[in-house]
């Protein structure tokens, strides 16, 4: 699977199982419950586990991927959403980026599945 197809996924994802604030998913099932936008990439590259701060233990492959994918997303929020994006401390801020967009007071699931479609389309 590439990134773009990562996202994609991600963001079918939201569009079925919901969007989550400020938790990588909700609900007593992590794999159809609500989920933010890493718990939905990071769902997307495993087949199931929402937790992206357990992906050291899951397969280097699936954190690459999602890594890869939140640098296109954040680019993405960056590029159409500056006033959600927080300011940059270094390279490879994109989780920062990502769930910062993500928790954003007003940013509603279609914002994510849009952004995540943009990213995954190269707007």
């Amino acid at each position: 699977m590439t990134p773009e197809e990562l996202l994609e996924k991600a963001a079918e994802d939201i569009a079925k199982h919901g969007h989550a604030k400020r938790t990588y998913s909700e609900g007593p099932d992590e794999m159809t419950g609500p989920a933010c936008a890493y718990g939905a990439m990071t769902r997307a590259a495993t087949g199931g586990s929402t937790d992206y701060s357990n992906l050291p233990s899951l397969s280097m492959e699936a954190k690459e991927l999602v890594d890869q994918a939140a640098l296109l997303l954040s680019q993405t929020i960056r590029s159409y959403n500056r006033r959600y994006a927080p300011p940059l401390v270094g390279l490879g801020d994109s989780f920062r980026t990502v769930t910062h967009y993500n928790d954003a007071p007003g940013i509603a699931a279609e914002d994510v599945i849009l952004t995540m479609k943009r990213a995954a389309h190269g707007e």
